[in-house]
């Protein structure tokens, strides 16, 4: 961490509208402690259900925001929008990346384009005929940490899944194998880590509530495997537009790493993987979040497109 810079002001966004607002609170939690630790004066906002849009009017202009949200809106383009349009710099991807980067198809369309193996998939809505047969996942187009995702086993499961859906989702064919995220921060690929739950899939529950799942931070795979997970995860990068972090998401199939999704603003908490992995090469979570926040005030606030 630098040692004799100038403390900053910032604001820790947390909560809003979407589902993982208990998810966002312990990431603000966890950012909130660290900035402090590292010398920053921090102020803590946490933003309502209902027109989450209105406090973000009183952050003063000297601070930098760190929305530690996750979720359609306050990951997906409509936060952001809002700090552009009031001129206030802050940690994570510009509005049309992070729409693009919530989106689950289009980040599939995108890793197509730049030679990113993807799983066979589409997206279905209420009523359509299933796209590949089970066993196969159907996950919401714009949620976050595994939100609404099934794995389905049989004909009639999938059917009924699809006939019982309130928007649009992502179904995909279902590949086997150990699941690994690749964390990004600040241009740099951060070490391999291996998702592996106790039982199942690694879904909301996994993730956030039980404590069973195991986590390896630079397991043990073959250095081309290894090296085609840092290239992929560099490709998705430069073809969202990614800024300051983020986070890929692979099956290792039986044929080399397959796409599943990009994170925007990765998760804080104390079981999260981005923080893991920094830690694991000695970057701990107070320079983690410095780094992320002195980028920011650097690049100072984005100019809005008119």
């Amino acid at each position: 961490m630098a040692q004799f810079q100038k403390p900053l002001n910032i604001t820790v966004l947390s909560g809003g509208p979407d589902a993982e607002a208990m998810i966002s609170h312990k990431s603000a939690a966890a950012i909130s402690e660290a900035l402090r630790t590292a010398g920053h004066h921090v102020n803590e906002m946490d933003l309502p259900t209902d027109d989450p849009s209105s406090p973000l009017r009183d952050i003063p202009q000297d601070h930098v925001v760190f929305p530690a949200l996750h979720g359609p809106w306050g990951e997906g383009g409509g936060a952001q929008s809002q700090l552009v349009e009031l001129g206030l710099p802050f940690v994570g991807f510009c509005p049309d990346a992070a729409r693009v980067a919530m989106d689950k198809n289009q980040t599939r369309v995108l890793a197509a384009q730049h030679g990113v193996t993807i799983a066979a998939g589409s997206v279905v809505h209420r009523g359509s005929p299933p796209p590949c047969p089970p066993p196969c996942i159907l996950k919401p187009l714009d949620e976050g940490s595994s939100v609404g995702l099934e794995l389905l086993h049989t004909d009639d499961e999938l059917a009924n899944a699809i006939n019982h859906l309130t928007g649009p989702a992502l179904c995909e064919a279902f590949v086997p194998g150990r699941e690994c995220t690749v964390p990004w921060v600040l241009g740099q690929v951060l070490p391999v880590v291996e998702i592996t739950p106790a039982a199942g899939l690694y879904d909301h529950e996994a993730k956030y509530l039980r404590d069973d799942t195991v986590f390896t931070v630079e397991p043990k795979i073959a250095p081309e495997v290894h090296t085609a997970l840092e290239e992929a995860t560099t490709r998705m990068a430069a073809s969202l537009g990614a800024r300051h972090l983020g986070r890929a998401d692979f099956i290792l199939g039986p044929d080399g790493p397959v796409f599943l999704e990009w994170n925007a603003m990765p998760g804080f908490t104390a079981s999260s993987l981005l923080p893991r992995a920094a830690a694991h090469v000695g970057i701990p979570l107070p320079e983690l979040t410095d780094r992320l926040v002195r980028a920011a005030h650097a690049e100072g606030p984005i100019m809005p497109i008119r």
